[in-house]
């Protein structure tokens, strides 16, 4: 589940959404099981050759020696790195902005099971590797406790 509340993001996807319409890219549009003519099976991002994006089978080691295998879309993960340096953050990439937002629902609600939600994990030991403690509300913390 995604929660989208940003203006220029809602735009971007009904933008998106009206250009695969109009060039018939992955709709049925007598499809019972469309949403606004929109496969739920397909992607909602297409490449420029008109393919969705596929995603990659990667594999790392964990710290604790285990074997992990997870799902990776590296060129929507490119795209939205040249989307960032085009924006003038250079070092912005995918998981830098879902540890910004991660940042402020934590810094917002403080409830580590809305943000888990939010971010589409089973576990709050996964969320805990996108969230670190502001160094200013340490502070503040610190010195309304003494």
């Amino acid at each position: 589940m995604c929660y989208l509340s940003n203006a220029d993001l809602v735009a971007a996807l009904e933008s998106c959404i009206a250009f695969r319409l109009a060039k018939a890219v992955g709709i049925d549009l007598d499809d019972s099981t469309a949403y606004r003519g929109l496969l739920p099976h397909l992607p909602l991002i297409w490449s420029s050759r008109g393919n969705g994006l596929s995603q990659n089978t990667k594999r790392r080691v964990l710290e604790t020696g285990e074997l992990r295998e997870y799902k990776c879309c590296d060129s929507l993960q490119s795209h939205l790195s040249r989307l960032y340096k085009k924006a003038g953050i250079p070092l912005g990439s995918s998981h830098s902005g879902r540890r910004t937002f991660a940042h402020r629902v934590l810094e917002k609600t403080g409830d580590m099971d809305v943000l888990a939600n939010l971010l589409g994990h089973d576990s709050i030991d996964c969320t805990l590797r996108y969230v670190s403690v502001n160094p200013g509300v340490l502070s503040a913390m610190f010195k309304s406790a003494v």
